[in-house]
């Protein structure tokens, strides 16, 4: 059962993704494969280029979807699936900085990590990153599901 939750649930995600965007100018030369391929707790990486996503399993065996766009800015959303649920708060807040770690530079990590630092509410907000003026838009969301969980982070750059 667990395993066809986690299969309808990554259909779902592959969805949501997908169609969070529509079709605008990208540069392959900016987000590919390799920005992902060669990060720490990375296994694998599938990039699809007409979809401009990265596919990313994990070394604890999550599942994470990135889309990136460029459209009037630029910006991102990643989202990733931890089944079974970790059941606590800290252990969440762990997956959370691990997709931040994913898709962040240093600056913004740093930035991001200060700042959910003391959050007691991991269901999600809007989030100010000190020193990266750069991203007005930052938000992180964090659904609980029936056994398992969906984190997402979503940014733009302007």
């Amino acid at each position: 059962m667990s395993r066809l939750r986690t299969a309808l649930a990554a259909i779902s995600l592959a969805v949501l993704a997908g169609a969070a965007h529509g079709e605008c100018a990208f540069d392959e030369g900016y987000f590919s494969r390799d920005t992902y391929a060669g990060k720490p707790g990375v296994e694998t990486v599938v990039w699809l280029a007409d979809a401009k996503e990265a596919r990313i399993i994990t070394s604890e065996h999550d599942l994470v979807s990135v889309k990136h766009w460029a459209c009037d800015a630029l910006g991102l959303e990643a989202r990733m699936l931890v089944d079974p649920d970790p059941g606590d708060d800290a252990a969440l807040k762990h997956k959370l900085v691990g997709l931040a770690r994913l898709v962040l530079g240093e600056a913004e990590l740093a930035g991001f990590t200060a700042a959910i630092g003391t959050v007691a509410d991991l269901s999600g907000t809007k989030v100010d990153i000190p020193g990266a003026a750069n991203m007005p838009e930052f938000y992180y969301i964090v659904q609980r599901l029936d056994g398992f969980d969906v984190i997402t982070l979503k940014y733009y750059y302007n």
